[in-house]
């Protein structure tokens, strides 16, 4: 697992639990495997058990996130998901929180494998940060915008904008606002 650390400058690191039985809904729910400032860490699992991960940010003086989530099947590493609860359309949703002053979700769904771009663009239509650039299976997904461009420097204050595009089947543009 990957992800970006906030950039708020009281932002202490990350607890990443889990189990078997669904999502811990806090840090003190799940058995806990990370609990670092770093931002990736593995876990080799022998198990056919299906494995529920919630990760939390946490700042210095101990106060937690929402979690984000993900359900991974233990034989294939491969996401799991229900066929019932498979997207049948392509979506962006709405950045949350926004406005936003460290960091941002911005969830989507695919409907079958596709190759993903997402990407941040300025009021000027210039590219400043590239979340996604790859094939990603059909489900649900979500990309964290820590407010910095392609070369990690923080962006100002304003008004962006989010894409999407599925190779030629599906592009669709959002707003954001940026407050510092």
């Amino acid at each position: 697992m990957s992800w970006e650390n906030p950039a708020d400058v009281d932002f202490a690191g990350v607890v990443i639990c889990y189990s078997t039985s669904g999502f811990p809904d806090s840090p003190l729910s799940g058995n806990v495997f990370y609990d670092d400032n770093g931002t990736s860490c593995s876990q080799t699992v022998n198990s056919e058990n299906t494995f529920f991960y919630s990760a939390f940010s946490y700042d210095a003086m101990g106060n937690y996130s929402n979690s984000a989530t993900c359900k991974i099947d233990g034989i294939t590493g491969i996401e799991a998901l229900n066929s019932n609860s498979m997207p049948l359309q392509f979506r962006l949703f709405q950045n949350y929180p926004n406005p936003f002053n460290s960091s941002t979700v911005i969830s989507y769904q695919i409907s079958k494998n596709s190759d993903v771009e997402l990407v941040i663009y300025n009021r000027l239509g210039q590219r400043v940060r590239t979340l996604v650039n790859e094939i990603q299976l059909r489900g649900s997904h979500a990309a964290l915008w820590n407010g910095k461009n392609n070369f990690g420097k923080s962006v100002a204050s304003g008004v962006y904008f989010y894409q999407l595009k599925t190779g030629n089947i599906f592009s669709k543009t959002q707003k954001l606002l940026l407050l510092k």
